[in-house]
């Protein structure tokens, strides 16, 4: 839906954080339409999940996958928070992967993170 010429913005946030020894991890996000909502109401709209086995560059993109499935495909504009550099990278990092058949380039070996990668190349 087209609000007055243009199309509604929503604000994702998300981050995670792993127990390493154990493979597990939580994620987190935010989405927000309205980044003016009182403090005490967005923290009721922060959505955590437990991710396992997961390592923590596996996870970032996990917890994005994942909020992004929960919001669906709505027409708005989002724009994501991330301190996850592999996040950041993805779009310049696709034409690479996708030629190399998500292998690398250093070690020819499959992309570890390939089940996390691929969704969001779709």
């Amino acid at each position: 839906m087209v609000v007055g010429g243009q199309m509604p913005e929503l604000l994702l946030f998300t981050d995670g954080s792993v127990e390493t020894k154990a493979h597990i991890g939580y994620g987190a996000y935010l989405a927000l339409a309205d980044p003016g909502l009182p403090l005490d109401v967005a923290r009721t709209r922060v959505k955590v999940r437990r991710f396992a086995p997961t390592s923590s560059t596996r996870l970032e993109l996990q917890t994005l996958l994942w909020a992004l499935a929960a919001i669906g495909a709505l027409p708005l504009r989002l724009t994501v928070f991330t301190d996850a550099q592999n996040i950041v990278g993805l779009p310049a990092r696709r034409a690479r992967l996708v030629a190399a058949d998500y292998h690398s380039v250093v070690t020819a070996r499959r992309a570890p993170n390939l089940p996390a990668i691929r969704p969001a190349y779709v």
